[in-house]
């Protein structure tokens, strides 16, 4: 593995300590802490560094203070908005804490600075030191992409209750960019949003399908738990606690498995989903025959509200994938 290192020049960072009107301390003083700052010196004078980590490249960081405290590494991409946080307690960093290219959630981009920084925890200083790496490629992630709204694409469909922002009736599925709602978009340059407003009637407002059928997704039955569909949810301030996503599945003999439950947004925000297929079931048969995990023809999502009452709903996906041994995010449920 070719390994970049970031040594770190002498650097000396203080603050007076911050007192409220009560005179009670906001936070303690680093007055007296000699810290090293990121100063990538690869060749002469450069500013920054190239990280090729499609190639396993790794950035790994070093340095030093006069007493033990809990330190902060924050690596963050100027184009995609993506972080990647690294946490210890010690007097220093060392050569084993490394950046691998990965992110605690959105995803960083080819081609894009990164501004890494290093603070304090429980210090008033909340930049003490910074620098900057270009990532030339990133990490490469192992799984079938269903679809991710850029190369690959998805149809819509929706009812006729629509939501109406601002006097426009918004669509029942449609790309954004962040152009469009100031919203980063976690893999590539489009998500899909999804809406519709619930009357009462209980059933699906909107979504959009993947059709798979020219190439079928074939998942081993031996090993169906092993499996995981991940994919971004965002959940819109003023929408996200009314409003919950189905995902389901066909095969090519027209039978259907879904999620035993709809996935509830609990914040607003990106979240990562992962679900195992072991937590999928049948939920539409007519030919008698066991679904096939072999011959996976079409996947989907689908939008409710969370429980029939009339209201408005809406939330957004990105990023459709299906991995093998290992789940993206936190598996859900």
């Amino acid at each position: 593995m070719n390994m970049r290192r970031l040594p770190f020049i002498g650097f000396i960072a203080s603050l007076l300590c911050m007192w409220s009107c009560s005179e009670e301390m906001v936070g303690p003083s680093i007055d007296g802490i000699a810290i090293d700052t990121f100063n990538i010196v690869p060749t002469g004078n450069a500013k920054t560094i190239d990280a090729d980590f499609a190639q396993g490249d790794s950035i790994h960081f070093m340095g030093s203070w006069e007493f033990e405290t809990k330190w902060i590494i924050t690596v963050k991409g100027q184009t995609s908005g993506a972080t990647k946080t690294l946490k210890g307690t010690g007097k220093s960093v060392d050569e084993t804490v490394a950046w691998d290219g990965s992110s605690d959630l959105i995803f960083f981009r080819d081609g894009e600075t990164c501004e890494a920084t290093l603070s304090f925890e429980y210090y008033n200083d909340s930049l003490v030191a910074e620098n900057f790496v270009n990532v030339v490629s990133t990490k490469p992630i192992e799984g079938i992409v269903l679809g991710d709204y850029d190369e690959i694409d998805a149809e819509g469909w929706g009812s006729t209750s629509r939501v109406v922002e601002d006097g426009v009736e918004l669509p029942a599925t449609q790309k954004r960019t962040f152009a469009d709602e100031g919203i980063l978009v976690p893999q590539g340059d489009n998500y899909l949003q999804i809406s519709g407003y619930e009357d009462g009637g209980k059933y699906y407002l909107s979504g959009n399908i993947l059709t798979i059928s020219e190439a079928p997704l074939k998942i081993d039955t031996k090993n169906i738990g092993s499996n995981y569909i991940n994919f971004f949810l965002y959940g819109y301030p003023e929408y996200y606690s009314n409003s919950t996503i189905y995902v389901m599945f066909s095969d090519k003999n027209g039978n259907k498995i879904g999620f035993n439950d709809r996935i509830k947004i609990t914040e607003p925000g990106w979240h990562g989903i992962s679900l195992s297929f072991s937590k999928l079931k049948e939920t539409e048969n007519e030919t008698g025959i066991p679904f096939d995990y072999s011959n996976i023809t079409e996947a989907g999502y689908s939008l409710f509200s969370v429980d029939g009452t009339e209201c408005a709903a809406k939330a957004a996906v990105d990023y459709f994938i299906v991995t093998t041994g290992k789940p993206l995010f936190n598996v859900y449920n």
